[in-house]
């Protein structure tokens, strides 16, 4: 799971670089602050869980955000493939990367210690996390 995670934040990690002008950053900050946004809310509702059938709510929910936020992402990586070859983000995104990457940082533990510490035998938990997983891909 954590590899699907990751492989999403790396889907979005590309479009923080490359740009040239301002005008082209407005839909990437967007795209970012969102994508931060809703893993914040994830991480809040995994910590709150106190059952199984709270951690499929939370993951149903961030699922449903991310199938809105997700294909935004895809067409600025399209609209901007030359930023895959940037090693750095430019100064203009450097603030929406960093909170991007301290949204991960908490997304991924609590992900971590919910699918594979708390309830890595649930059905319904593991069924909520392969629907999150196809979203990433």
């Amino acid at each position: 799971m954590a590899r699907h995670i990751i492989a999403g934040i790396a889907l979005v990690a590309f479009l923080v670089s490359g740009c040239d002008s301002l005008g082209k950053y407005g839909e990437a900050k967007r795209a970012l602050n969102d994508f931060a946004e809703a893993m914040d809310a994830y991480s809040a509702a995994l910590e709150k869980s106190a059952t199984p059938a709270d951690v499929v709510a939370a993951t149903d929910a961030y699922t449903k955000r991310l199938e809105v936020i997700m294909p935004k992402i895809r067409e600025l990586e399209k609209k901007h493939p030359e930023s895959r070859n940037q090693s750095e983000p430019p100064a203009e995104l450097k603030d929406v990367v960093a909170r991007v990457q301290e949204s991960q940082k908490r997304m991924v533990k609590n992900s971590v210690d919910i699918f594979l510490m708390k309830y890595p035998s649930d059905a319904e938990v593991q069924k909520a996390n392969m629907r999150l997983v196809e979203v990433l891909k």
